[in-house]
């Protein structure tokens, strides 16, 4: 392991600056990904966006194709997720759509432009909308993919009953922010309010053939009633065998050395990748070569975005051993870090490994998982 030579450091970070990577990058990935939990699949720019903007963690399974449906006077190509619904927009960007807007107007009530109130040390303001948004619901925002992940406020916040409970709620275009406890700040379910405010949606599941109905069995004749047997003279009582000394304890067995797990050979079934961090093996003058599959010859890079300014990071990786390593690095100026990684001699152990990224300050947590396969 060593770091990216100075050279190479440079010509990445001005590719990264130049084309506002990694929520706009472009990676060929054409093929399906089907999923037996919702008999569902993605493909083309939708998996793209689903899979570099944090997959399962943040937006579910699938739980429609990929169809055309109006959405606010477009015709676009759009496809419903457990937690999102991502768009196709006219220009080839995909965008999460914006449940926020089309709940509050699914109500009723659609949003109003707000009283236009001064940013200050606890909220952020938004001329564009009028509302500001403030205190745990600003730094959740902030740290959770901020415009482009929620969009902008379109009310204040406001106790609201959600599934029994008051809870202090703020409405952005894409999401509801509700507040739990002092801190805790979790996104609203708001594709299933949605799709029941449109009459509901239904979830394909895989059918099952029905069990093939059994004939009755035939009515036996009942055995005929016999005869009790005669009763025998009880048996003369013996004597009690005389007592056998224990047999001597033996040694146990030498406690054995578990057996590791076979390396898998394929690609199949790693983890989604959480949070603002991906792995790549190359890049050029429009996009990283994304991957979580590799080789024991190749090298590779780490790169983790959108922590805290100088901050230090605590960094866990799991081998395929189990065995965990443990140490602390420091984000740049800018809140990114990366790490250029080249194999041993004799190559990556095979297995799978999990890479873990906290931010000491802000909390934050990126996790990123690869394989190496032969």
């Amino acid at each position: 392991m060593r770091r990216m030579p100075t050279l190479l450091f440079a010509l990445l970070f001005a590719l990264l600056l130049v084309s506002s990577l990694p929520a706009h990058a472009s990676h060929a990935q054409t093929a399906q990904r089907c999923f037996a939990e919702t008999n569902q699949c993605i493909s083309g720019p939708i998996r793209q966006y689903w899979e570099r903007n944090g997959g399962l963690a943040v937006f579910g399974f699938p739980i429609t194709a990929q169809n055309a449906e109006t959405v606010e006077g477009q015709t676009l190509q759009v496809q419903w997720f457990e937690r999102d619904r991502l768009e196709i927009q006219a220009n080839g960007q995909v965008t999460a759509g914006r449940l926020g807007v089309e709940w509050l107007a699914q109500q009723g009530a659609p949003w109003q432009f707000g009283p236009g109130e001064a940013a200050n040390a606890d909220c952020l303001a938004f001329a564009e909308t009028g509302h500001r948004v403030c205190g745990a619901f600003a730094t959740y925002w902030q740290r959770n993919g901020g415009l482009e992940r929620f969009g902008f406020p379109i009310t204040g916040a406001y106790e609201a009953e959600i599934e029994g409970k008051r809870l202090t709620v703020q409405y952005f275009e894409r999401r509801r922010f509700e507040l739990h406890d002092v801190n805790s700040v979790l996104p609203g379910l708001l594709v299933s309010e949605v799709l029941q405010g449109r009459g509901g949606v239904s979830v394909p599941v895989p059918a099952t053939e029905p069990a093939p109905a059994t004939e009755p069995a035939p009515a036996t004749e009942p055995a005929p009633a016999t005869e009790p047997a005669p009763a025998t003279e009880p048996a003369p009582a013996t004597e009690p065998a005389p007592a056998t000394e224990p047999a001597p304890a033996t040694e146990p067995a030498p406690a054995t050395e578990p057996v590791p797990a076979p390396a898998p050979a394929n690609c199949d079934g790693i983890p989604e990748w959480v949070g603002d961090g991906v792995i790549f093996y190359d890049f050029n003058e429009e996009e990283l070569l994304l991957t979580d599959c590799l080789y024991p010859s190749n090298d590779f890079f780490i790169w983790i975005y959108d922590f805290r300014a100088n901050e230090q990071i605590r960094w866990h990786t799991t081998g395929p051993d189990g065995r965990v390593t443990e140490q602390v690095v420091q984000a740049d100026r800018d809140g990114s870090w990366f790490e250029y990684f080249v194999p041993p001699s004799s190559g990556w152990p095979l297995g799978d490994y999990k890479v873990e990224f906290t931010g000491q300050s802000s909390g934050k947590v990126v996790i990123l998982s690869y394989r190496v396969i032969p």
